[in-house]
Formats: C-alpha cells, sequence, structure tokens
C-alpha cells in the first residue's frame, strides 16, 4: 500500500496512538525527523 492511500484515521502506532493524519500534519509544520513528529 503505497503511503498515499493510507488514511488520515488509520492507526500507524499503537503504543502512542499516532494517526497517518497527524504525521502528515508534523511534517506540515515542519517536522523532518521522528523526534519531531
Amino acid at each position: 500500500m503505497s503511503r498515499e492511500k493510507f488514511p488520515d484515521d488509520m492507526l500507524v502506532c499503537r503504543c502512542e496512538e499516532i494517526t497517518a493524519g497527524e504525521i502528515r500534519q508534523a511534517i506540515r509544520e515542519g517536522a523532518r525527523d521522528v523526534t519531531g513528529v
């Protein structure tokens, strides 16, 4: 599956409850590494 096809509400990390949409938003806001996300 291509990363573009992940829906925003798809859970990427169960431990931290992070969704694909939250990761995309962090990148739009300037995050450039895992720590930034």
